[in-house]
């Protein structure tokens, strides 16, 4: 069985915030208060998670490391310690957790933990559970259950549904990536291919920052799939034609094609302005000049809000027509 990464592997952008979180630990003599994770999504945020989880399962931590050698640690690594628990959504979009299944599991939960020590208990997440899952474990927290820790990972600003939770918690927000050290670890992390500083830039930029999202739209398939659609359309926007572009979206990640297209409206509308210190695409440049020299910043305004809308409806309904939704937005778009 594969094992998991301890903490020698976290990623350096969370050295930061797992010494702290540690330290508050340690400080309250690992007292099992929960703890509420608020992050940017893909950062390592699970990694984190788990790593904070091997250091409060761990029998002979060394100061904030887990040892990596006694006995827990080492079923830890082979995904066996019988009292850790991960409640994880598999669709986002739809709460997937069965209210009868999570009420067993609470029962377990308040039973004495196999070997009479730590149990950890790591909810992913938790903005995407309905509403009476989440007034379910609410009500948990209100009178925990013995040595036990709760880790809850939230992506989203935290909504008023959690707000209860929320104030059990010691709550942390993980924050974005120093891009001195997201661009230090993507140079390290990609060796075969050589992209320039301002590639390496921009794909850190369009993830908010996410050194291990810019890693992979940086893979050669997928960053010739950006540089190609960027080129139809310097051509769609010559030939004020931009229906062409229909098929891309229908053969390809859709999602991936709508925040490019975002982040690019989004550089033209600042280009307009002169604003150049907070640019997204500065390997695109050229382009998004071009842009500015054939729209107004009205009409600029006009589309990116239209892909707003178009990026909502993509995300909300799963059974739309797809064809519909995009041959729409392109007909618009002259």
């Amino acid at each position: 069985m594969k094992k998991k990464t301890l903490n020698k592997n976290l990623y350096p952008w969370l050295i930061d915030s797992y010494e702290k979180i540690l330290n508050n630990y340690k400080n309250k003599n690992k007292e099992c208060f929960p703890l509420f994770l608020h992050s940017l999504y893909n950062v390592g945020e699970d990694i984190l998670c788990y790593t904070i989880s091997c250091w409060l399962i761990c029998s002979e931590p060394n100061n904030i490391k887990n040892c990596g050698m006694c006995y827990y640690c080492k079923l830890m690594q082979v995904n066996s310690y019988p009292d850790y628990y991960e409640i994880k959504l598999s669709n986002k979009k739809n709460d997937s957790i069965n209210l009868e299944n999570l009420y067993c599991f609470i029962d377990n939960v308040y039973r004495f933990p196999f070997y009479g020590k730590t149990k950890v208990i790591s909810i992913y997440y938790i903005e995407f559970f309905s509403k009476r899952i989440i007034r379910l474990i609410s009500k948990v927290l209100e009178n925990p259950p013995k040595n036990t820790y709760f880790l809850f990972v939230c992506l989203k600003e935290p909504l008023e549904e959690l707000t209860r939770i929320k104030s059990y918690c010691f709550y942390w927000k993980i924050p974005y990536p120093e891009e001195k050290i997201g661009l230090n670890w993507l140079s390290k992390k990609i060796t075969n291919n050589h992209y320039s500083v301002f590639e390496l830039k921009s794909a850190l930029r369009i993830y908010n920052g996410s050194p291990i999202k810019a890693k992979n739209l940086l893979q050669p398939v997928l960053w010739k799939k950006r540089n190609m659609l960027f080129s139809k359309m310097k051509y769609a926007i010559f030939k004020k034609n931009f229906l062409f572009l229909l098929p891309d979206f229908l053969k390809n990640n859709a999602q991936e094609l709508i925040l490019w297209i975002l982040t690019l409206l989004s550089d033209s509308i600042k280009q307009h302005f002169a604003i150049q210190n907070f640019l997204i695409n500065i390997d695109q440049i050229k382009l998004t000049q071009f842009i500015v020299q054939s729209y107004s910043v009205n009409e600029i305004y006009v589309q990116w809000n239209n892909w707003i809308k178009c990026k909502k409806i993509y995300y909300k309904l799963d059974s739309i027509n797809q064809e519909l939704l995009f041959t729409n937005i392109l007909l618009n778009w002259k």
